[in-house]
């Protein structure tokens, strides 16, 4: 389910905010000492807990947990007096992903709601900003095995193809 949550959040800024240059799953590339293959501006998407309640018959809703962090770079960051103006674009880039992705869903997916943010970090050149959103997951993933007559689970030793 993830993957398909990563993949549909992907899809939604893409389309919604082309200025991304870059979404990736977030594989903590921000640690890292070296940041040659980014491209600015970036959307690192991290997935947090997700919290099941099932609904018996192979249905399960999850409250998942993920969070954004929206990267911008830009080379007045790294002088005394950035002006007034490039700050303003930076600060109000995150709020693009915000409108992207608030009350979006899919039959997968309910909508996403922002928690928070962690806005205005800033270091070696970089602003970063965290946006967390909630979405219920809508995982029939048993449902749908079911119905496609797999009753049984594979032995250990036995390869799943």
């Amino acid at each position: 389910m993830k993957g398909q949550l990563f993949l549909h959040i992907a899809s939604l800024l893409t389309t919604k905010v082309p200025e991304l240059q870059q979404i990736d799953v977030d594989r903590g590339q921000l640690d890292q000492a070296d940041l040659t293959g980014l491209s600015f501006p970036l959307a690192l998407i991290g997935f947090g807990e997700t919290n099941y309640q099932d609904e018996g018959q192979g249905l399960q809703y999850g409250e998942s947990i993920v969070d954004i962090h929206v990267v911008q770079q830009h080379a007045d960051l790294n002088t005394t007096t950035p002006a007034q103006a490039t700050i303003a674009t930076l600060l109000d880039f995150p709020n693009k992903v915000y409108l992207a992705l608030q009350d979006a869903g899919s039959s997968s997916f309910f909508n996403f709601t922002r928690l928070r943010e962690q806005a205005n970090q800033v270091r070696d050149g970089l602003m970063i900003d965290v946006l967390q959103f909630v979405t219920t997951i809508n995982d029939d993933t048993k449902r749908v095995e079911n119905e496609l007559g797999r009753t049984e689970v594979p032995e250990a030793t036995t390869q799943i193809n």
